[in-house]
């Protein structure tokens, strides 16, 4: 597929994922930032819900795409869900959960599932399909039938030790063997449902590139010394996010030479901000110019922004550390 097919293919997939939204009552915003053929994480913002990737095949994502909105994601406590047709030259199936590095990834009838509010229990890891057991309700069935361990086991075909891992939540069963499952016990109160919005993927601790500017590199330092999970990020408007507990930050650094950049910059984080529900921090020489167009959106309260010039850092600094003793 040509890249200008590619960009239409997704420009389609990106109104039907807003027509989904609309028809689900769902909040959402295109993120503009970065341009079109520049790598980018995060396509729409999902209020209260996820940060959303859509792409054509899920092996053109980059690594760093994936950890940009993964770290985005975790940090802010919000889902992160990729929409995509296929993975290599297979579709994806209506009905199944997909994943890559513990990110849902679903097609667009899938998702057209979660937004009318049904139920979608096939996930596929690996190649394989599974359903999740709902290991409380396995065993107060198996129990109310009187069966036991050995015999349900023999008449779904698997191993004693194999119940036992089901009913201790630490295995997932076939689709084979859920339907045999069904079959026996008669109930499909037994399977949990897979919900892309309280997925939340773990992300490993790393050193990260220094290849970012000295306000940059200074402030991750000091948040991190005051005990917030921080990450950089590389391919959306924000160019760091931070948590602690229940205090989340956006934080964008506009520089005074890239007037437009700048405000788009500001303009996508403050959808970032209010999808997550996270404070918006500016760093930038033009704070009333920012502060005007902040403002304008009327998304935030004025205590959840914070605009302050690069070599007021210390300012900035100190209202996170008040914030945070409340």
């Amino acid at each position: 597929m040509s890249h200008s097919k590619g960009m239409q293919t997704i420009e389609k997939m990106v109104e039907k994922v807003l027509e989904l939204a609309k028809e689900a009552s769902w909040q959402a915003e295109i993120v503009e930032y970065p341009r079109s053929r520049s790598p980018k994480s995060i396509d729409i913002a999902l209020h209260s819900k996820a940060f959303i990737k859509i792409v054509d095949s899920v092996l053109k994502l980059s690594t760093n795409e994936v950890q940009d909105l993964k770290k985005a994601s975790y940090t802010l406590n919000i889902s992160p869900v990729i929409v995509a047709e296929r993975i290599g030259r297979h579709r994806l199936e209506e009905g199944v959960v997909y994943d890559k590095s513990g990110i849902p990834i679903v097609s667009i009838t899938t998702l057209a599932m979660f937004a009318k509010g049904d139920k979608v229990f096939i996930y596929s890891k690996k190649g394989s399909y599974y359903v999740k057991i709902n290991a409380q309700m396995l065993r107060a069935l198996r129990e109310r039938l009187g069966m036991s361990l050995g015999e349900l086991a023999y008449r779904i075909g698997v191993s004693r030790k194999a119940v036992y891992e089901y009913e201790r939540g630490t295995m997932d069963v076939t689709i084979e063997t859920a339907e045999r499952i069904y079959e026996v016990l008669g109930h499909d109160t037994v399977f949990d449902s897979v919900d892309i919005f309280s997925i939340r993927p773990k992300l490993k601790e790393e050193e990260e590139p220094s290849s970012h500017s000295a306000v940059e590199n200074k402030l991750v330092r000091v948040l991190r010394k005051l005990g917030l999970l921080t990450y950089h990020l590389r391919h959306t408007a924000a160019d760091i996010v931070a948590s602690k507990e229940d205090s989340k930050y956006v934080i964008v650094l506009a520089e005074e030479h890239q007037d437009k950049e700048s405000y788009l910059k500001v303009r996508e984080s403050i959808k970032l901000s209010k999808a997550s529900q996270s404070k918006l921090i500016v760093l930038t020489e033009r704070v009333s110019n920012l502060e005007e167009m902040v403002d304008s959106y009327r998304v935030h309260e004025p205590s959840d922004v914070i605009i302050e010039k690069p070599c007021n850092l210390h300012k900035v600094v100190d209202e996170i550390r008040m914030y945070l003793r409340r």
